[in-house]
């Protein structure tokens, strides 16, 4: 192993199982293992394709749910919280990088309110309602997030505010406790 006394990172060689079998002889190289992972994800994607439509249309109903009343439903909000982490661990990798970015948000988010304490930002959950449904029409779907840079650094702003939010009321319960 060749290394690179000027790099900021070191190789560290796995002395288990998987390792060596890893560095056996007359094992998949590097190339031939990505293009038979690529391969592999090209067979499966229409399923999981159906798979983030599905939970679209979950998380799209528990946020509909979550602003039915003058309060936001926090049982509602649980089920959009799953299924935002559903859709966060696959969405962007299958080609649907705004549901990526609009489910890792909603994450944040719904971490940061729980953490906090506080009541859930309907005007937030409203945005990334109206994101979801834009992400999931025919002129959005596909879209690449630097073909929409307005769209995504807005919905970051938001993650970024309501965690200010947050962290604010955080603050001042522990300075009252």
């Amino acid at each position: 192993m060749t290394r690179n006394p000027r790099s900021t990172y070191r190789e560290i060689e796995v002395d288990n199982e998987f390792g060596r079998a890893a560095r056996a002889p007359g094992g998949l190289s590097r190339s031939d293992a990505l293009a038979h992972a690529e391969a592999e994800i090209e067979r499966v994607k229409p399923q999981v394709s159906q798979y983030i439509k599905q939970e679209c249309a979950r998380l799209g109903t528990a946020l509909r749910s979550a602003r039915a009343g003058k309060q936001v439903d926090g049982s509602a909000v649980a089920q959009a919280y799953t299924a935002s982490q559903h859709l966060r661990d696959v969405a962007d990798s299958v080609g649907h990088p705004l549901v990526g970015l609009i489910a890792t948000n909603l994450c944040n988010i719904f971490e940061a309110v729980e953490l906090a304490q506080i009541d859930y930002p309907a005007a937030v959950i409203d945005c990334h309602f109206d994101a979801l449904r834009l992400a999931l029409s025919r002129r959005y779907r596909g879209k690449k997030l630097k073909d929409l840079p307005e769209l995504s650094t807005g919905l970051v702003q938001i993650v970024e505010i309501a965690k200010d939010l947050a962290a604010r009321a955080d603050t001042a319960v522990s300075k009252t406790s």
